[in-house]
């Protein structure tokens, strides 16, 4: 018959919670897009990367996190659009859906270790206490998550760097607050702390 229809191949998706862990460890912001975008679709068919901001941020709203003064403009973050605050980014991880035992936390790269952070802290008193989400766009650097101090303490962070050139200048800047962190309750040099101009080469 002509309506007869045969499945020739089937292909399964992993679970949505691999996905967004594999997601947050890559970095992989096609993923990120696409994610936006489902999520608009559970609100309303199709999906729209509008309408899964608006979910997002109704949720992060529910949540009861301040949101004035940022903007989403995408899902992968790559739009010039977007803007949060330091702030913002350490309540995220700090509340449920970030914190300990979370699928948002379970997914970050770990220094020293695994996704985009392997190639990080290697060898200093950071590896393997560090779980940070990476960020790096043609005039932006960022990195937020976790430390596990020296002295079993667990500090939430984050650092953003507005920069239009010299990307790695400005992540060994971040990575030595980092390892600041890690020696809590001991403070960074405020010279770390103070603005440093850019050098052109």
């Amino acid at each position: 018959p002509l309506d007869a229809t045969v499945e020739l191949a089937a292909i399964e998706s992993p679970p949505l919670a691999d996905i967004v862990r594999q997601m947050l460890l890559t970095s992989d912001n096609m993923t990120a897009e696409l994610l936006i975008k489902a999520l608009g679709a559970e609100v309303e068919s199709p999906g729209t990367t509008a309408g899964g901001l608006t979910a997002m941020r109704s949720a992060l709203d529910d949540l009861g996190l301040d949101l004035s003064g940022s903007a989403s403009a995408d899902g992968s973050g790559l739009d010039t659009g977007n803007r949060v605050s330091c702030g913002l980014l350490v309540a995220i991880l700090d509340t449920s859906i970030g914190g300990p035992g979370s699928l948002l936390e379970s997914g970050l790269a770990v220094a020293g270790e695994s996704g985009t952070m392997s190639k990080r802290l290697v060898g200093t008193s950071a590896e393997g206490r560090v779980a940070a989400k990476t960020g790096t766009l043609n005039d932006v650097v960022s990195l937020a998550g976790r430390v596990e101090t020296l002295g079993d303490r667990s500090l939430t962070f984050a650092v953003l760097s507005n920069a239009e050139s010299m990307p790695d200048d400005i992540r060994a800047i971040h990575d030595q607050v980092v390892l600041t962190l890690v020696g809590y309750p001991d403070g960074p040099d405020i010279s770390l702390l103070e603005p440093h101009p850019v050098v052109t080469r």
